[in-house]
């Protein structure tokens, strides 16, 4: 998957990880990302809670920075109890 300024809007699907750094800073009206839940969801290979607040942590501040200052962020995490 590669970054491109081609068209007005594009989805994309992949590691955000390694793909939001291709994205120049305050470029980005919409960021809608569904970071892994790490809650005991079957697909779920974490350790503890503490795995969830790293990779939430770590990506939160890459998203606010492609993010133009008027932008908006959807967040979707999701919900578990045990």
């Amino acid at each position: 998957m590669k970054f491109t300024k081609d068209k007005p809007y594009k989805l994309y699907e992949g590691d955000a990880f390694k793909f939001i750094k291709e994205i120049p800073d305050n470029f980005v009206d919409l960021v809608f990302t569904s970071p892994p839940y790490f809650m005991g969801k079957d697909y779920d290979k974490s350790k503890d809670y503490q795995d969830f607040l790293k990779e939430h942590m770590a990506l939160f501040p890459e998203i606010y920075r492609i993010t133009k200052s008027w932008g908006s962020i959807c967040w979707q995490i999701g919900y578990h109890v045990k």
